[in-house]
């Protein structure tokens, strides 16, 4: 190349580059950070001295939330600033330093989406106070409550409480450390730990009112874990039952007016490990293609082949309209189960919505004399654990806001109730 031809490509080169509105992050500038009510900025407090910096976001056409189009703009006044957004909302956003005539955008982005859900389970907002107390239902954060104690095989060693849970951190990242344990020979030393983002109480489970705040659960989207789980392969011992799954907290009344009943309602279980199967993991549906009594139930088996389980890994489940679809770490897992028109195998509609349940179980191992229920009876001394750093609910192109939390989320607990 000549010198004549290399000097215009670099000035070509210098133009491009000072007319691209980049979206690196300002050297003051640390981070933005999107939550699902909430997006937040991260400054170094001696860039805000005597500067005047103004958030700007603007709505999309992919903003599917009931406050679509309203522009936010605000004035950032602490160096970790945290501005209400709308969940499950699109935006164009720029952060602009206006101290001068001349403004100076310092960060750009296009078409970002809030999270419908979002939790990382940070150690400077600590579990209850009393968490070690049995019958412990205050929800936690405003997000969650522990998993109640029930009779049903997989949560007869729920404690309805925060127990056996414990927020720890490795380095940089911070996680929730879920525990389950058996340390006597029947069901009563067992003892395992869970937490979900709601339930529809019935009259024998209900809190009181004001412990009733801010449930989440929604209608089509994608759900995200990232985890890890105390590996069997090497070792494998009888009872563990760790699990990710959703459960429904409406259905269609009109045409499945059984989906209080399970599996009526439907079930879908996102990753479940188990020790008969070390190296892989359960993906499964269970749908009410139920008897008069609802409650006979169908499923749909399925897993996905998974190495070195105690690293962390990403689950996913995608919903949408068509069917339903598994990953590990972006991997497409077991055959997707999509729509079918019979709704007792099918209950995955526009009127349901789910809810999220993460919980670390101990299988049961004496079932009022029956033979053990799956998992199998659990070993005494038995100690696992299940680790998860986040959680993140995002909307897709079917997602229905009014059936997630949204604005007036806390009203739904009036329109149904568990039988």
């Amino acid at each position: 190349m000549n010198k004549k031809l290399l000097f215009l490509a670099l000035l070509f080169i210098v133009i491009i580059s000072c007319n691209d509105k980049s979206n690196t992050i300002n050297n003051q500038f640390k981070s933005i950070e999107i939550q699902d009510k909430y997006i937040i900025l991260n400054f170094e407090e001696s860039f805000l001295k005597d500067r005047k910096i103004e958030f700007r976001a603007i709505g999309t056409e992919t903003d599917i939330s009931a406050n679509a189009g309203k522009d936010i703009v605000v004035e950032i006044t602490s160096p970790t600033q945290k501005i209400p957004v709308n969940p499950g909302s699109g935006y164009n956003i720029q952060v602009v330093d206006i101290t001068s005539e001349t403004e100076k955008i310092l960060y750009e982005t296009n078409n970002i989406t809030t999270y419908l859900f979002y939790e990382e389970f940070i150690q400077n907002e600590p579990l209850p106070a009393n968490a070690e107390e049995a019958d412990n239902l205050e929800p936690w954060k405003g997000k969650w409550v522990a998993v109640w104690k029930g009779t049903s095989a997989w949560n007869h060693a729920m404690n309805g409480s925060f127990r056996n849970l414990e927020l720890k951190k490795e380095g940089d990242v911070e996680y929730l450390h879920l525990k389950a344990t058996k340390i006597g020979d029947d069901d009563s030393s067992s003892i395992g730990s869970g937490i979900q983002t709601t339930h529809l109480y019935g009259a024998n489970e209900a809190p009181s009112l004001n412990k009733r705040m801010e449930p989440f659960f929604f209608t089509y989207g994608k759900v995200e874990f990232r985890v890890r789980i105390k590996n069997q392969a090497e070792n494998p011992t009888k009872g563990p039952f760790p699990a990710l799954w959703l459960m429904p907290a409406r259905g269609d009344n009109e045409k499945n007016p059984n989906w209080r009943n399970w599996a009526a309602g439907g079930e879908i279980d996102i990753m479940e490990y188990v020790y008969q199967t070390p190296e892989r993991i359960d993906q499964t549906i269970h749908t009410g293609d139920y008897g008069i009594d609802g409650k006979d139930y169908d499923y749909s088996p399925g897993n996905q082949a998974i190495t070195n389980v105690d690293d962390w890994h990403i689950y996913t489940l995608e919903w949408t309209k068509e069917g339903l679809y598994w990953y590990i770490d972006g991997v497409l897992g077991r055959e997707p189960y999509l729509k079918t028109d019979n709704i007792q195998r099918y209950p995955f509609v526009d009127k349901a919505a789910f809810y999220i349940i993460m919980n670390v179980g101990v299988g049961r191992a004496n079932n009022n004399g029956n033979e053990d229920n799956y998992p199998g009876g659990a070993q005494k001394g038995l100690e696992t654990w299940m680790d998860v750093d986040w959680v993140k609910v995002s909307p897709n192109k079917d997602t229905i806001l009014d059936n997630s939390r949204g604005t007036n989320g806390c009203e739904y607990y009036k329109d149904v109730q568990w039988e």
